[in-house]
C-alpha cells in the first residue's frame, strides 16, 4: 500500500533531522578541502588539454562543468585517469555530506513557498526535490573565501530551483520564467488600480503589442476540447463537436489516391509522345498547354498535335471501360 504524500514528507524529515549541523567554521574547512580536491582535479585536466580549459582562478570553480569536462577525459586513455577519479570520488564524498547537513534548509524555503503553491498540481516532494536540486547547485558554485554564509548564499538557489520547479507544473501553457515574473509584476500594478493601457505601456517600458500579448496570459480562460457544452446533461455535446473540420474525409481521401492510381496506370499504356501530349494538354502534374505550345515543345505542327490527342483519347476511353469501372 503506498503511503500518503504527507506521511512520506514527514519521515523524510525526521530521517534528515538525525544528520548533523555543522557551525560556519565546519562547512568552511569542508569547501575549503573541496575547492583543493577541485584545483588538483583542474591542474591534471589543464596539462592534458594544454591549457585550453579556462576557469577563474581567482573564484570558486563550479563543480558542475568540472565534471562535465571529466565526462570527456575519462574516454581517453591517460595515465592520469585513475588519480583522477580518485579524487572525483573525495570530491562527490564531501558534495555529499554538505548536501546532507543542509537539506533541513530545504525544508524550510518549502514551508515558506507552500502557501503560494497549488499542491495539486505541485506536490510538497516535488518541491523538496527541486529545492535539493537548488541546494546541490549552490554547493558546487559556493566560495567560502568571500567572508558570506553559506545558508544566505544557498537560500537563494534553493528557492529559485523550487520556484522555476512550480513554473514546469503551474498551468495547461508553459511560460517562460521571465514571462512569469512580467506577468506577476504585471498582476500587482493592475490590483493598484491602474487600468489604462497608455499607464501601464509607461510602468513597463513595453509597446502596444507586447501589453496585448501579455493581456492574453494575465488571466486566461482554458477550455478543454472534451467539454461538455451542457454540464447537466449526459447526452450533451462537446466543444469538439462544434469545431467544423474542413478537410476531406478519410474515405474520399482514399478515394482520390486510388482514382490518381488508376489513372495513371491507364496513361502508361500509351506510348511516350502520346503520354506527354495528353498531361500537357490537360494540366496532369503540369499547368495546362495550348495546342501550339505543345507543338512548339516536340516540334510539330498544331493540327498534328491535335490529330495525336484525338487518337489518344479513343484509346484512352477504351482502357477506361475496363479500368474505371469501380469509379463510376
Amino acid at each position: 500500500m503506498q503511503e500518503e504524500p504527507e506521511k512520506t514528507i514527514d519521515w523524510y524529515y525526521q530521517k534528515i533531522s538525525q544528520n548533523k549541523l555543522m557551525t560556519q567554521d565546519e562547512i568552511n574547512s569542508y569547501f575549503k578541502e573541496f575547492e583543493n580536491l577541485k584545483r588538483k582535479i583542474l591542474e591534471i585536466l589543464k596539462k592534458e588539454y594544454k591549457g585550453k580549459i579556462s576557469f577563474e582562478n581567482h573564484g570558486a570553480i563550479d563543480y558542475k562543468e568540472l565534471k562535465s569536462i571529466l565526462k570527456e577525459f575519462y574516454k581517453t586513455s591517460n595515465k592520469q585517469v585513475k588519480s583522477v577519479k580518485n579524487l572525483e570520488r573525495k570530491a562527490d564524498e564531501i558534495k555529499n555530506t554538505l548536501t546532507n547537513s543542509n537539506l533541513r534548509l530545504v525544508f524550510k524555503v518549502v514551508n515558506l513557498l507552500r502557501k503560494e503553491f497549488d499542491t495539486s498540481k505541485y506536490s510538497l516532494e516535488d518541491a523538496v526535490q527541486e529545492g535539493t536540486i537548488g541546494l546541490m547547485r549552490a554547493i558546487d558554485k559556493y566560495d567560502y573565501r568571500r567572508g558570506y554564509k553559506f545558508s544566505t548564499y544557498a537560500y537563494w538557489w534553493i528557492m529559485q530551483s523550487i520556484t522555476r520547479g512550480y513554473a514546469e507544473y503551474d498551468g495547461v501553457i508553459r511560460l517562460p520564467i521571465h514571462f512569469r515574473e512580467k506577468i506577476k509584476k504585471f498582476r500587482a500594478v493592475v490590483h493598484k488600480g491602474v487600468c489604462d493601457l497608455s499607464e501601464l505601456e509607461k510602468e513597463f517600458g513595453i509597446g502596444k503589442k507586447s501589453l496585448e500579448h501579455m493581456l492574453i496570459y494575465f488571466n486566461p480562460m482554458i477550455l478543454y476540447l472534451d467539454t461538455p457544452l451542457d454540464k447537466d446533461s449526459e447526452d450533451s455535446k462537446k466543444i469538439l463537436d462544434m469545431i467544423p473540420n474542413n478537410k476531406d474525409s478519410p474515405y474520399l481521401e482514399l478515394y482520390e489516391k486510388e482514382f490518381k492510381t488508376r489513372i495513371s496506370q491507364i496513361l502508361k499504356t500509351l506510348d511516350q509522345r502520346e503520354e506527354f501530349i495528353i498531361k500537357m494538354r490537360f494540366g496532369i502534374d503540369v499547368d495546362r498547354k495550348t495546342l501550339r505550345e505543345v507543338g512548339e515543345m516536340l516540334g510539330l505542327s498544331r493540327e498534328r498535335i491535335r490529330q495525336i490527342e484525338k487518337k489518344s483519347i479513343k484509346k484512352l476511353k477504351r482502357k477506361a471501360k475496363q479500368h474505371l469501372r469501380d469509379f463510376r
